[in-house]
């Protein structure tokens, strides 16, 4: 019978990553409700004196996977690694961190154990009353459908984002074992540590051997220069265009004083930009996003300007004078090829994104058209 909470932990370098402590503290409060006990994944190499700390923030029994080729993460030993443990303990829920490491590994057992696996869970719930809160709270579902809810489900309800964010999806696996989920990092609550707690810790020897790679690691290359982990942010600082630079991101004084823990998000963005720049040239980028801009309106409709002079509902093109996404010119080129559109212009020092804080410019514009 499936029975217990099981966390694998995610260790880099033999550093425990904060994810695997909030998936303990997470998983401590799902086993109080179902009566059962967190029972935490260790894998590496030389690796079992880290399976103190585990214990400290919840952990009622360690499994040491220690290895020599366990030392650096490389896939398959790892997944075989848990699949021995899955198949030989059979746990009720086995949960890992959304990261790198975690999204690799976590379909691929899913797969050789033949259960479900949802990914990118930003709750967890076993408690159907707890799960009914949640949902009075956050969502617009009738309280009829809250009600009918089943109180006697004892199943994960794994609740996920969906659709870009726009919905959020509550998913169960009521027919296999183990319930499997990715949790992203930051969204669980880490607990208080607990240096008096005392837990059990097994050595396993899961049979992993050389034989069990199917790479091989030549050399081990770390990164000098440390980035920021804006997951370790309690507040994020972010902007568009209109900022300007690194300079727009200056704070005043009373600014500092109010966020001192702010993390700046203009490295990120400058790490997108040189990424951008070694892909493509400008030239190129500015093709594909016209090519993208005709493709989708005049595919399968005679090309773009047939499939606008077809539109027959009153149509008001708006321009913003600082967008270089939808430039004026493309906008009064769209004007020209809408028959009767109306064509107007507003002002914005924030670029494309001016469409959404622009309001009462847009309001003036929008109210008599639609009046009209």
């Amino acid at each position: 019978m499936s029975k217990d909470i099981y966390v694998v932990v995610e260790q880099r370098n033999g550093n425990i990553q904060k994810v695997t402590y909030e998936l303990i503290s997470e998983a401590t409060k799902l086993a109080a409700d179902l009566g059962e006990q967190v029972v935490a994944v260790l894998m590496g190499y030389k690796i079992a004196d880290k399976a103190q700390s585990l214990i400290h923030y919840g952990a009622q029994k360690v499994l040491v996977l220690d290895a020599p080729v366990l030392e650096h993460y490389t896939t398959e030993p790892y997944v075989r690694g848990i699949e021995y443990v899955i198949k030989n303990y059979e746990p009720n829920i086995v949960l890992f961190g959304a990261s790198s490491i975690g999204r690799d590994m976590a379909p691929r057992i899913a797969g050789r154990v033949h259960t479900g696996l949802t990914a990118d869970c930003t709750r967890l719930d076993v408690e159907v009353s707890k799960y009914q809160e949640y949902l009075r709270k956050a969502t617009n579902l009738p309280e009829e459908k809250i009600m009918a809810l089943d109180t006697s489900d004892r199943n994960l309800k794994m609740t996920r984002p969906a659709f870009g964010g726009n919905v959020m999806a509550t998913i169960v696996c009521r027919n296999y074992r183990p319930q499997m989920a990715t949790v992203r990092p930051g969204v669980m609550e880490l607990g208080e540590k607990d240096t008096s707690r005392t837990g059990e810790v097994v050595m396993v020897d899961a049979g992993l051997t050389e034989a069990d790679m199917n790479v091989e690691i030549l050399d081990v290359v770390k990164q000098t220069k440390k980035a920021v982990d804006i997951t370790d942010a309690k507040i994020l600082v972010s902007g568009g265009r209109g900022v300007g630079g690194p300079e727009g991101y200056n704070l005043t004084q009373q600014d500092r004083e109010e966020r001192p823990a702010v993390h700046r998000a203009s490295t990120y963005q400058q790490y997108q930009g040189e990424k951008l720049c070694r892909r493509y040239n400008a030239y190129s980028y500015y093709a594909i996003l016209d090519a993208f801009d005709t493709h989708d309106a005049g595919r399968g409709r005679g090309g773009l300007e047939r499939a606008l002079a077809g539109i027959k509902a009153r149509t008001l093109v708006v321009g913003i004078t600082t967008d270089i996404i939808f430039t004026p010119a493309e906008m009064r080129r769209l004007h020209a090829m809408i028959p009767g559109s109306a064509y107007h212009e507003i002002d914005s020092p924030f670029g494309h994104d001016g469409f959404l804080v622009e309001y009462e410019q847009l309001n003036d514009l929008l109210l008599p058209f639609m009046k009209n």
